[in-house]
């Protein structure tokens, strides 16, 4: 090899050692210059697949005031909102009855009232006198639920309603849910009280939201198109939701997440944020839990008897009854009687089938129907 060959090499491998030598050196500055780069947070892993929701095995046939005066409350919603009245009929008192509502003997009348394809029941109570709804009763205290009746015109259905002797109001007028609710915007909705104070909702859906048959008008001068839910306060969602899930049957169908001035005004809650859930059943109404985030639960039910006018009844059809008393008995649930009831005609929904009472984790009662 020439000597100028020797040179060049030599040359270049001092310049690649230096060059290595002073990455070493700027690495190593760096390296106490600066501080030591920030760990990665690790990527966010994606939630296990979760199981289709389960089919639902049950539905809610009916929802059952419990009334004072049972021709006053039916001339109200006959007269205010256009109800056509169903059969009137006395249950006498009897060891069926009186096991089914925990009553000895106690005696019923009873009227249904047809609002669209659904049913309202009314029940007043003979030989029983119960407690009166609480005048200061609030929509975040537990022992409240409202039947939500689907009204074609809301404001002329609202004009209606706080034009009958006795109403108290909730909401100061129809309250529009904003658009930026991604659940529930453009549904407007007013609460009010009747002259017993049980609480009702007049609710009016656009197109897109709610049952598509509320957006269907049967015949151009109804008022009322039928009852969508009826709502109840809930404490705890998780507990409502396993309740009427797990043990009952229903299925969720929607959630919502309700606040700001307008569900203020709506619920006549300062600072309301409501967490809403909706169950479904195979047909009939829903059952909404109603949790108040803020400013939270308000008193616990006070109702403890069939003839307190707080006394609403969920009127569930079940499969199998005695498959789901077996659940609700291993869960600890409150039943008014220890068996179900042969069912009384003017009482049931079925009178082919049995029934028995049961409390839901805030006290609702839930009469629970079937073979």
């Amino acid at each position: 090899m020439r000597d100028t060959d020797r040179r060049r090499r030599a040359f270049r491998l001092a310049v690649l050692v230096a060059g290595a030598s002073m990455g070493a050196i700027v690495a190593s500055v760096s390296s106490i210059a600066q501080p030591a780069p920030t760990p990665t947070a690790p990527a966010p892993v994606p939630p296990a697949p979760t199981s289709p929701p389960r089919a639902p095995t049950a539905f809610v046939a009916r929802i059952d005031l419990t009334v004072a005066d049972l021709e006053a409350r039916a001339a109200f919603f006959i007269d205010a909102l256009g109800a056509t009245r169903g059969i009137t009929a006395t249950a006498a008192s009897s060891p069926q009855l009186g096991s089914l509502l925990a009553l000895p003997n106690v005696s019923a009348r009873t009227t249904t009232l047809r609002l669209g394809n659904e049913t309202l029941g009314l029940r007043q109570l003979e030989r029983a006198r119960g407690r009166a709804i609480r005048r200061d009763a609030a929509s975040r205290d537990l022992d409240f639920q409202h039947v939500a009746i689907v009204v074609a015109d809301i404001d002329a259905a609202w004009r209606r309603v706080i034009a009958a002797p006795g109403i108290r109001r909730i909401s100061p007028a129809p309250q529009r849910i904003p658009d930026d609710n991604p659940a529930a915007g453009g549904i407007r909705a007013a609460y009010f009280r009747d002259a017993e104070g049980h609480p009702l909702e007049l609710i009016w859906y656009p197109n897109g939201r709610g049952d598509p048959r509320w957006q269907r008008r049967t015949r151009a001068s109804a008022i009322v198109l039928g009852i969508d839910h009826t709502a109840i306060a809930a404490r705890s969602t998780d507990a409502s939701r396993r309740f009427y899930v797990e043990l009952l049957g229903l299925q969720v169908a929607g959630t919502s997440l309700n606040s700001g001035v307008e569900q203020q005004r709506l619920s006549g809650v300062r600072g309301a944020r409501v967490a809403i859930t909706g169950m479904r059943g195979t047909s009939g109404p829903g059952v909404e839990l109603l949790e108040y985030q803020a400013p939270g639960p308000g008193r616990a039910s006070a109702s403890s008897s069939a003839a307190d006018l707080a006394h609403t009844e969920t009127v569930i059809a079940v499969a199998d009854l005695d498959a789901t008393i077996a659940r609700l008995r291993e869960a600890n649930v409150p039943m008014l009687a220890g068996a179900p009831s042969p069912c009384i005609d003017s009482v049931c929904v079925n009178a082919r089938s049995r029934a028995i009472v049961v409390r839901d984790p805030d006290g609702h009662a839930v009469r629970l129907e079937g073979r």
